[in-house]
């Protein structure tokens, strides 16, 4: 008798946790649907100051990437993605 409840309750478990997912799935279609954005909002950073000046020598040659990321106090990859947004605010303009 004992496992006949475990299994019914089991059973009533798993179902309500489908319905969990189901309706979550649901909610998010919505939402995207209404224009929702999900996930982390991306920053944007003014380029200046020392940054700016180790993105010019390096483009000049003055300076390798990993050079100027050491000028500008940042890491490389940081470097790197700021240099691509450079590029990307000089063709815009």
């Amino acid at each position: 008798m004992t496992k006949l409840l475990f299994n019914v309750l089991g059973a009533f478990a798993e179902f309500e946790r489908s319905m969990i997912i189901e309706r979550t799935q649901d909610g998010i279609k919505e939402a995207k649907l209404k224009g929702v954005k999900f996930g982390r909002k991306s920053k944007t950073y003014k380029i200046e100051g020392a940054l700016s000046h180790a993105i010019e020598m390096v483009e000049r040659g003055e300076l390798s990437q990993p050079e100027a990321a050491e000028y500008a106090k940042c890491s490389i990859a940081t470097f790197k993605r700021r240099i691509k947004e450079y590029k990307q605010q000089k063709e815009e303009v």
